[in-house]
């Protein structure tokens, strides 16, 4: 029977109370006497730290036996009711108490093994760390007055989110254009299915740390008892521990299991080179930290598009961001064609559809123009909406021509008036004020160039990528483009 009973009338509860029934009636006796709901008052602070230290006594097995022989965890307290029975016990029979040959430290010693264990992270003597609130370790921060969760019986708290896993899915400009299906296959790792991430039918409670996760070690310097905590190795913190015959024989008592999971992706048509494509949920559900495997909100699979740049007819288009348009760079185009019209055939588009374009009589096709095909770009939507096809000419020039080629060529030139107006006089019909005489020597064009030089005006002028977002929260979410903006100079539009 308990020698004193004030920290049970605190709680309102009997000397034989379980332990289920101590935590309730603290649940009950803190809700009501806590600060938050009386204003701070200086009568509802030291109720409610009463009602902290008693549950923190009697919630504890090694501290409650103590409390109930002697009426007091005190360390003092308890060395003078021992003094005084060994002192009585040795006037009146000659014979010392059972803890004479012990002092008051190793009588703690002896209660807690050595290592006594505290569920609040306190020392096992109330004198080395002061007052103890339990589970409100104070007032204003870690009580939430509208959540009920700092009663969870597990003390189980809220957890964190994972890291997402992220996954590159190469595509070419024909799977962008009509779309794919994949199958992606990545390795995670999830709760137990079987025991639902306890690792057995029954987990018992760790007799090394009492429950509590943690390892409290205590040891007499003189007059002192110095406690230090660190984690229970045995349950390495859980607090129990599976049984080998109670093991979940699916995941071996882990309580979670490495699996290879296999995803169905579909790439929608139209869909650009960095856009991603995300599965809500599918990431880790348990990852490795500094202090082992932790449960946490599963993040999500991230799969990015990736243009692949490895086929010809992909390097020569290049996807714009406007109105997913396309071009055609350095299309190249015979020299009679470009003059004179004629019938041009594309045979590498996204679509693989080869088809082709007239170019009409007196359409001259300049180097380097730009011309415009409607609706030969990227599907827009699965409307049948299209984006254009720029095409950037490059006209095939012939090394040389014949004698006879020239001169008739010269002939017909001449005669065009719109040819006839802009050719440049002749150096022997226009008036210098030089004489011929004042002309030093006459020059000829040359083939002769450097590779460095001719670099210089292969490169091409490449604006930098834009970056544009935009979430879908229906199903999978696509967002995140990379692209090229391209401003063509010129613009027409070709039947």
């Amino acid at each position: 029977m308990a020698k004193n009973t004030k920290l049970y009338d605190i709680l309102e509860v009997n000397t034989t109370a379980t332990e289920q029934e101590i935590k309730k009636a603290y649940r009950k006796k803190a809700l009501k006497h806590h600060p938050d709901k009386n204003n701070h008052s200086a009568e509802s602070i030291k109720l409610f730290q009463d009602i902290s230290h008693a549950y923190e006594t009697l919630s504890n097995s090694n501290k409650r036996e103590l409390y109930d022989q002697y009426g007091t965890v005190d360390e003092g307290e308890i060395s003078e009711i021992i003094a005084k029975q060994n002192m009585g016990n040795t006037g009146s029979n000659g014979n010392s108490h059972p803890f004479s040959a012990h002092t008051a430290g190793d009588l703690f010693a002896q209660f807690f093994g050595g290592r006594g264990s505290s569920g609040t992270g306190a020392s096992g003597f109330g004198f080395m760390r002061g007052m103890v609130n339990g589970p409100f370790q104070s007032f204003s921060h870690d009580f939430n007055m509208n959540s009920m969760a700092d009663f969870e019986d597990d003390g189980s708290h809220e957890m964190a989110s994972g890291p997402g896993i992220r996954h590159n899915l190469k595509c070419n400009l024909y799977d962008l254009f009509h779309g794919k299906r994949a199958k992606l296959a990545l390795n995670r790792t999830r709760l137990c299915q079987r025991c639902q991430g306890y690792g057995g039918k029954k987990a018992t409670q760790c007799r090394g740390c009492q429950g509590t996760g943690l390892f409290t070690t205590t040891k007499r310097m003189g007059p002192m008892v110095q406690t230090w905590q660190t984690t229970c190795k045995e349950c390495s913190g859980t607090g129990k521990y599976i049984r080998s015959k109670d093991a979940c024989t699916e995941c071996s008592g882990n309580g979670f299991i490495k699996e290879r999971k296999f995803f169905d992706v579909e790439v929608l048509p139209g869909m650009r080179n960095g856009n991603e494509i995300i599965l809500p949920g599918e990431a880790d559900e348990v990852i490795n930290t500094e202090y082992g495997k932790e449960r946490v909100i599963p993040g999500d699979v991230i799969i990015t598009i990736q243009l692949t740049r490895n086929e010809e007819s992909n390097m020569r288009y290049k996807y714009l961001v406007h109105d997913h348009d396309l071009i055609l760079d350095n299309f190249e185009v015979d020299l009679k064609t470009s003059l004179c019209g004629g019938t041009i055939i594309i045979e590498d588009h996204p679509s693989g559809n080869p088809f082709k374009i007239e170019v009409l009589s007196g359409e001259l096709l300049k180097p380097g123009c730009i011309k415009c095909v409607e609706n030969k770009g990227m599907p827009v939507d699965s409307n049948g909406n299209f984006g254009n096809l720029y095409i950037r000419f490059r006209v095939k020039f012939p090394e040389q021509l014949k004698s006879d080629t020239i001169n008739k060529l010269s002939e017909i030139l001449v005669q065009d008036e719109n040819i006839s107006s802009i050719l440049s006089d002749s150096i022997n019909n226009k008036s210098y004020k030089i004489n011929s005489s004042d002309i030093a020597e006459e020059q000829v064009l040359s083939t002769f160039t450097t590779e460095d030089l001719q670099s210089k005006f292969k490169n091409a002028k490449r604006d930098s990528p834009n970056k544009r977002k935009h979430a879908d929260r229906d199903g999978p979410h696509y967002n995140t483009t990379y692209d090229y903006d391209y401003n063509p100079t010129e613009s027409c539009h070709m039947n």
